[in-house]
Order: C-alpha cells, then structure tokens, then sequence
C-alpha cells in the first residue's frame, strides 16, 4: 500500500458524536503515525460547516490538520470540504431547510465545495491551496512548468490566511482560483482532444472545472469540484 483516503471528517469531540463517526481526536493521531511509520500517503477528508459547529471546534480541525501535517513531515494531501446536508444523513433534522435545494434539479448543482456556508466553501480553496504545494501534487500537475507562476500568487495568500486563520473577504480571490482551474482542466480536454483518449485515460486536474460535452465522455458539469481520474 503506497496511498490511502481517510475520512477524519472533524477534530471537535462533540462533532464526532453528533456525526456518529466513532472516533476520537486520540484515533487520528495513531493512525497518522502508524501511516507515517511506514511511509505511506494519505489523503485526509475534513469537513467543516456542520449544523451548531462553532468557530472554535473549526478551528480545532484546522489545528488537528497542523499536527497531521508535521506527523508525515508534509508527505501527505488534506482536502476541506464543506458540510452537505442531505436527506436521511444524522445531522438533516438540524439543518434549516429553507435554505436547502428544493428540486432534483437544484440538488444536483449542490456540491461539496459551494454551499450557503461562506467560512466552509472559501476553505475548500484556502486549504487546498495550502496543503497542495509539494513537487506532484494536486497544484504541481494542473499548473506544471510556468503555469505554476500564474498559481503563486493565490498559492502562498492561501498560506498566509491559513495561518492567520483568515476566511472571509475571499471572494475576488476565490473568483481568479476558479478561473485558473477552469483554465487548468480545459487543457487537459484539449489534449484528450489532440490524442483522441477517453477521459480515464488522461490525468485531469484534480481541481479543475470541466463543461459538460458529451463528444468527450464528460461525466457531468462542476463549478470548482474535485475530478478524479
């Protein structure tokens, strides 16, 4: 085993008992360092947003996230997505639902990354950005070469808001990440294009934004959504 995904989820006790996930804080820890021990790669899912979470249990699993960090010495991938409330899940009778989707159409432009949670969405990029700095990582393979230029700028304000802890008044950044994603995955359906490979068969970017053009094998239309291979 070289790589492995891991929902963490939250660092905040009282989030992991209102989200039945069965863990402590003390769990994520051990299996950072048995992972770590054996030098394989993880990939950490956090979710933040959750109903009645407040900014200091965020916070917490923004801390958490840190000491993974330092525990794999940077050799490791943290996404931040934002809480999803959907029918039937525990926490669905805590949401209001005023504010959710009320339509199958509406449901499916509900994505993990751009909700009615302003703090969460915006961190979907910050941490992203932050986490995904090393040489083959998630940002390494969208922007290779010179394009990583372009990607600085927001890479490292993404490092400074981090640390400060500093969410809000993201939105012009937010807006010129979007734009280079969106850049970033139409490259790489243009090269699917000139190849003329199928979608599985080229690595597009993992944060990219893609159209939905069935000539190509698209799987669906996303705003800022995670693609995978």
């Amino acid at each position: 085993i070289k790589h492995i995904s891991i929902g963490m989820e939250t660092a905040s006790e009282r989030m992991l008992k209102l989200t039945e996930k069965d863990i402590k804080k003390e769990d994520q820890i051990h299996c950072a360092e048995a992972l770590a021990k054996h030098g394989i790669w993880p990939l950490y899912y956090w979710i933040t947003g959750f109903p009645t979470e407040t900014p200091a249990e965020i916070n917490e699993t923004l801390d958490q996230a840190d000491k993974l960090y330092d525990i794999h010495n940077g050799k490791l991938t943290q996404n931040f997505y934002a809480y999803t409330a959907l029918p039937g899940s525990p926490l669905f009778e805590l949401v209001d639902k005023s504010q959710l989707p009320q339509t199958m159409e509406q449901w499916s432009n509900y994505s993990l990354n751009q909700t009615l949670d302003v703090r969460a969405s915006n961190l979907y990029h910050i941490g992203g950005l932050h986490f995904h700095r090393g040489k083959g990582d998630k940002t390494d393979r969208n922007f290779p070469g010179w394009r990583r230029l372009v990607i600085w700028p927001f890479e490292a304000m993404a490092s400074f808001r981090w640390k400060k802890r500093f969410f809000t008044h993201f939105g012009f950044e937010k807006k010129c990440i979007e734009r280079l994603l969106r850049w970033a995955s139409l490259r790489y359906e243009n090269k699917m294009r000139k190849q003329k490979l199928k979608l599985k068969d080229v690595d597009i970017a993992d944060w990219g934004v893609r159209e939905n053009k069935p000539d190509i094998g698209a799987r669906g239309e996303y705003d800022t959504g995670e693609i995978c291979k």
